[in-house]
């Protein structure tokens, strides 16, 4: 199966354009969620992960609608390794199928790795400054 997640931060925002651009790429069912990215309890996409089976296909029409930040994205996105489960980012070219794919998901996941260490590294300064 082929399912696409498409995701609004506010009540008041649209998810046409990401809906277009999901049924576009050939999405076989969609979910759809208005929640905040900054929130981990995201009921729709909970729905979405517990549906997967191997060798299904997530698609989304942008990377940072699936999660809250890049490590959320990049936890995601290994877990749906993990389970065999194919993952494309529309926005990015991202396809986990070609090498080129997990070239740049490699690299993002580098990244996501760098702003964490950042973060923590700043953290321990301030509070060894204090």
């Amino acid at each position: 199966m082929h399912f696409g997640y498409a995701r609004v931060s506010a009540k008041d925002q649209h998810l046409d354009t990401q809906l277009d651009q999901l049924t576009a790429a050939g999405v076989d069912r969609l979910f759809q969620e208005k929640i905040s990215g900054a929130t981990t309890q995201r009921p729709v996409l909970t729905e979405l992960l517990a549906t997967l089976r191997a060798g299904d296909t997530v698609t989304v029409a942008r990377l940072n609608r699936l999660g809250r930040n890049s490590a959320h994205i990049m936890q995601v996105v290994a877990d749906l390794h993990e389970r065999q489960v194919r993952f494309v980012a529309l926005d990015l070219g991202i396809d986990t199928a070609t090498p080129a794919g997990r070239l740049v998901l490699g690299i993002f996941a580098a990244l996501a790795e760098y702003d964490r260490e950042s973060i923590r590294e700043r953290a321990t300064g301030v509070l060894l400054n204090k």
